[in-house]
């Protein structure tokens, strides 16, 4: 009984493991990962990382939703409300990029980078704005806190007076903020 019992097994496996895997196709899993994505029951984290990654695909609408979805996840996750900031000057509504990066600063780790990074790119929604003397400001802390980083230090120079008035504005950062 127990040979029969151990054969019929043997030949159970066999022939489940003698069967293809089913075909998955990658256009099948960018569907159940865009899915993923979208959905609101994920974490601040992965929503923050679907967030900057439509940041950097150019979607910003898209992005916002997620950052939107991290921050209530969330309400301290400093780097939501950083690209949260950046995403909305993308869409040009600079007053509430304003809210997003004090948000950011509030909540945002003593990493001198990243708060510089922060500073800098308040002082661009300020600069925007026409509001020179907070923006003004806003650059001159980038600069203290992390001197190599140029665009903060062009940019209070610009509006210090020392360069011309016919340079550009200064673009976002590109980095990370980590």
């Amino acid at each position: 009984m127990r040979v029969l019992m151990l054969t019929l097994m043997l030949g159970f496996v066999l022939v489940g493991c003698s069967r293809q895997a089913p075909d998955i196709r990658e256009s099948a899993i960018d569907e159940a990962s865009q899915e993923i994505r979208s959905s609101a029951t994920l974490s601040s984290d992965n929503q923050l990382l679907a967030g900057k990654e439509q940041y950097l695909k150019g979607d910003y609408r898209q992005a916002a939703k997620h950052l939107l979805r991290a921050i209530t996840n969330n309400r301290q996750n400093w780097e939501a409300h950083y690209y949260l900031g950046l995403t909305q000057q993308k869409l040009d509504k600079n007053d509430q990029a304003i809210e997003s990066f004090r948000a950011s600063l509030r909540h945002c780790t003593p990493e001198r980078q990243s708060t510089a990074r922060i500073n800098y790119a308040l002082g661009c929604s300020y600069e925007k704005l026409g509001y020179l003397p907070k923006a003004r400001e806003q650059y001159a802390n980038a600069a203290t806190l992390w001197p190599d980083l140029n665009e903060a230090k062009d940019a209070k120079a610009r509006l210090d007076g020392q360069l011309p008035k016919t340079q550009p504005p200064p673009e976002e950062p590109e980095d990370e903020a980590r």
